[in-house]
């Protein structure tokens, strides 16, 4: 039996497709425990798994929450209060302090590795430059895990290390310098460092049958897609009126997803009283509207019939929905995939306008705007994806889904890197 630590980003988006991962590894008998921010550890341990909580002193318990919430009070539009936010306590600026921690051993990294002693460390590929450190200080054997269908290549895992390096002071790269030179005399120049972060194995979350054909990345060395990952099993603590379905309608579920924020309030309160509105005078539609808890349920003007609520048991209504309204975050599209959904994907930021090209190529659904839209809009593109080819589409990738998920290939992945 290994002993296996995931060290994740708390972002729940990221975190659900490792679960049902993590329990595969437990049962085929390995110890997993996850590492992290003291932020993650309520939801990871609602999901019945360990953490240990890793750099409380640097980030302690409440910062990142409270960024989401100071991020929320961003004026609608103005991009450069955002990135002043994010310059002074954003995440990048976390990032490069735990970074440099780590480099220097920082003393609740090295007490949690002492305790955990693990054989192999499981991070997300967004750590990379957090893998280096870590195979350097500790020579642990590192898989790295993707959450999402990225656009860029693997080589700007080594650009992101090498922007690290350029913000650090004297001393703090002649630390990072000593470390590599101890644990790694081979390496010379910042090429040799970057080569040993391609040759990390890096399993991607989701079947390339998704992907589109130009933006595939298993031809980078250590590269591999595997299974969607979805979680059956996630708990939700969440109260849901489940008598209010109708069952006699179509469910239209629409949620803007965890990070709905970043499109500001303004906007996505619009954006979900255009959506009740849509469907106002069709009686043949039930709307459930999930305001990613960025809204409170009574700040939704919605008509009798529409449920609103700040969060919502996704698995479950995905289950009965017909079509679903999203923001095109990979967890939700392969959850739809997953249960034959067709899609509206209005995107937001990051990954996601690519996911709606994604979409919309694979004929899984349709794609909006954010930054314009109308009742009427919304309803015909809502219309477009209820229809008999879209469904066919829907149900010949979800076949494809449902047989790579019973493969274990990520498990298999992930093994082969274990000590021998």
């Amino acid at each position: 039996m290994a002993r296996i630590v995931f060290l994740l980003e708390h972002e729940e988006g990221h975190l659900n497709p490792t679960f049902p991962l993590a329990r595969r590894l437990q049962a085929r008998g390995h110890g997993v425990t996850y590492m992290g921010l003291a932020d993650g550890s309520g939801y990871i341990r609602s999901q019945g798994f360990d953490f240990h909580p890793i750099f409380e002193q640097l980030v302690p318990a409440g910062t990142l929450r409270t960024q989401r919430e100071v991020s929320a009070t961003v004026p609608a539009g103005d991009h450069g209060a955002e990135m002043r936010l994010a310059q002074q306590t954003g995440p990048a600026s976390i990032f490069l302090r735990l970074w440099l921690a780590m480099v220097v051993g920082e003393p609740s990294l090295e007490q949690a590795m002492r305790s955990l002693r693990p054989d192999l460390l499981v991070l997300t590929s967004f750590f990379a430059p957090y893998a280096v450190v870590l195979r350097y200080r500790y020579g642990v054997p590192i898989v790295l895990l993707t959450p999402l269908l990225r656009t860029h290549a693997k080589s700007r895992y080594a650009e992101m290390l090498g922007d690290l390096l350029m913000e650090l002071g004297g001393a703090e790269a002649a630390a990072f310098s000593d470390l590599v030179r101890r644990a790694d005399p081979g390496v010379r120049t910042m090429r040799d460092i970057a080569g040993r972060m391609m040759a990390l194995r890096e399993v991607i979350l989701c079947p390339v049958d998704l992907e589109l054909p130009a933006a595939r990345h298993d031809r980078e060395p250590e590269v591999y897609y595997a299974e969607a990952s979805v979680d059956l099993q996630r708990k939700s603590e969440q109260a849901f009126p489940w008598d209010l379905l109708d069952p006699r309608r179509k469910l239209l579920y629409v949620s803007l997803g965890s990070q709905s924020y970043r499109a500001d309030r303004d906007r996505v309160s619009a954006f979900l009283r255009a959506t009740s509105a849509a469907f106002l005078h069709r009686p043949d539609w039930q709307v459930v509207l999930s305001t990613g808890g960025l809204l409170r349920a009574e700040e939704v003007a919605a008509p009798a019939g529409t449920i609103v609520a700040g969060w919502a048991p996704q698995i479950d209504l995905l289950r009965r929905a017909r079509v679903a309204i999203t923001h095109g975050g990979l967890g939700t599209v392969k959850e739809c995939i997953f249960f034959g959904v067709p899609m509206v994907v209005f995107p937001i930021s990051h990954d996601q306008p690519d996911n709606a090209r994604r979409v919309v190529h694979h004929e899984l659904g349709t794609a909006g705007d954010l930054g314009n839209f109308s009742p009427e809009s919304i309803h015909a593109l809502v219309e477009s994806a209820d229809h008999p080819a879209v469904r066919a589409s829907v149900e010949r990738m979800r076949q494809r889904f449902l047989a790579v998920e019973e493969s274990g290939l990520a498990c298999r992945l992930i093994e082969e890197i274990l000590p021998r």
